[in-house]
């Protein structure tokens, strides 16, 4: 996608990210049975950081989350809330591109050949 018209603008970033959408798209409901304590979990597109806080709580303080967007104003909205929460160790934010996430791409397939031999989606019958 290269049309930036068609991504939230992070001055609306608090429509994404407030008690009621919280409530309804409860991270720990979403994730909890998938992320534990000291993995690196990635957030593409993380926006106001609804997801990535939650689960910098989740992977505890060994873990990781590297929180992704193309916005650098959301990511400082991540990186407020986390310090905020005394979560800023755990959350690492990454500026992409329009076209991609601006890693080496044998970086993303190793990332996504260690998450498809890890998947617990994929190993449940």
């Amino acid at each position: 996608m290269t049309d930036s018209s068609r991504i939230c603008s992070w001055k609306i970033a608090f429509a994404l990210d407030n008690p009621i959408r919280r409530l309804i798209h409860d991270p720990k409901k979403i994730l909890g049975g998938y992320i534990e304590p000291g993995q690196t979990v990635l957030d593409i597109g993380c926006g106001p950081g609804t997801f990535s806080i939650a689960m910098a709580k989740m992977v505890g303080e060994s873990g990781k989350v590297i929180a992704v967007d193309v916005q650098e104003e959301m990511l400082q909205i991540v990186r407020e809330k986390a310090a905020r929460q005394g979560l800023e160790s755990r959350i690492v934010s990454h500026r992409a591109i329009l076209t991609g996430l601006a890693y080496p791409r044998r970086w993303i397939l190793l990332w996504l050949s260690t998450w498809f031999m890890k998947c617990p989606v994929l190993k449940r019958s």
